[in-house]
């Protein structure tokens, strides 16, 4: 497992990206209409510059399984959601594990522990 002070020494970059949250749409698939208005219902994702070290690279140096083909990445938050990949797009240069976020709105920088916190396993 990787510490923040451990991710930190890492080469780190920047992007500005769209994120939704796995909960978008979630009252669609519900056996009842909700009464909830666009917003509520597609509207749950922002837009922030993240930063970080990429994903291809922590992957490289924890060492992949050779068979492997999936990976799952599990959220640190309470809902603890978790999403697979196929191992390609991971290794690919847009994902990356982000230690912090400038909201274009606000103009801040905040640790995003859901983020730094997340692991991932290799899946075959």
């Amino acid at each position: 497992m990787f510490t923040i002070e451990a991710l930190s020494r890492y080469p780190m970059q920047s992007r500005i990206a769209f994120l939704e949250c796995a909960a978008t749409a979630r009252p669609l698939n519900a056996a009842q209409a909700q009464p909830l208005n666009v917003q509520a219902i597609h509207g749950l994702l922002g837009c922030s510059e993240w930063t970080g070290v990429r994903l291809s690279t922590l992957l490289d140096e924890a060492g992949v399984e050779p068979e492997a083909r999936w990976v799952i990445a599990e959220g640190a938050d309470a809902a603890a959601m978790s999403r697979s990949i196929p191992l390609a797009k991971a290794m690919d240069d847009a994902l990356r594990l982000s230690l912090s976020e400038r909201r274009a709105s606000a103009a801040f920088e905040r640790l995003s522990g859901a983020a730094a916190a997340a692991r991932f396993r290799g899946q075959t």
